[in-house]
């Protein structure tokens, strides 16, 4: 049998050192949590994500109203959806924020004219999927839209 000198103990104790850093590092688990959040920020203020995820679900209706009633779209639209769609569009950045912001600009030049025209349907369901590939790399859940 093998004695411990005082020779042993630094190596055993780095050794210890070591596992407990790891076992450490696991229980962290570098992936970050999977739980969705219920705040994203945005200049320092906390925006409660079911807030957009309302403005979605108001998204979703918008998008049959192009197919159901043409008419109430502007008005559905902008006093839905549009605050919510500038805001994750402000919580979002570079890319994405370029291509939210270009869906909102073609779906609202469609909503703004007297009669909608052909593609606006089109145009409302991939504004859609843009906000919806946002929120889903932001983590947040969202209902389906059978409409997009």
């Amino acid at each position: 049998m093998k004695m411990t000198t005082w020779r042993t103990w630094p190596g055993a104790a780095m050794a210890l050192a070591a596992v407990v850093g790891l076992v450490t590092l696991a229980g962290c688990g570098g992936g970050g949590s999977t739980k969705a959040p219920t705040t994203l920020s945005l200049s320092g203020d906390h925006i409660q994500t079911t807030t957009l995820v309302a403005g979605m679900s108001e998204l979703c209706g918008v998008v049959g109203d192009t197919k159901t009633e043409p008419a109430l779209v502007k008005t559905t639209y902008f006093d839905g959806p549009y605050p919510d769609m500038h805001l994750l569009a402000a919580i979002v950045s570079g890319t994405e924020r370029a291509k939210l912001l270009a869906g909102m600009e073609t779906f609202e030049r469609d909503a703004l004219l007297p009669t909608l025209p052909p593609t606006s349907g089109a145009d409302a369901a991939a504004l859609y999927k843009l906000g919806a590939a946002d929120l889903t790399r932001l983590r947040v859940k969202l209902a389906s839209c059978p409409n997009a």
